[in-house]
């Protein structure tokens, strides 16, 4: 699988292949469409998304015990959250 390490973490490359980024691009597009018109926009905030999830979901990874998937999930829903709700 091509990628790279990103502050200790491996992120898989390709286009939208970003399984931390993805969803919350996901929800911000489908809550302000508006936002998502210009191409210029939607990679900037993509570049935008993906320093901040990752820098909320390292800790995570660094402690040296995985989560289960469904802690996981949770505990990347109530980033998200947060920073959907900042933007409102």
């Amino acid at each position: 699988l091509p990628g790279e390490i990103k502050n200790g973490v491996f992120t898989p490359g390709g286009a939208g292949a970003n399984p931390f980024v993805v969803p919350l691009i996901a929800s911000a597009s489908i809550k302000y469409p508006h936002m998502f018109i210009n191409h210029n926009q939607q990679v900037s905030f993509k570049a935008y998304a993906e320093k901040i999830v990752m820098k909320e979901v390292t800790p995570l990874f660094n402690k040296g015990t995985m989560p289960t998937p469904q802690q996981f999930q949770l505990t990347i829903e109530n980033i998200a959250n947060k920073y959907l709700q900042n933007a409102s």
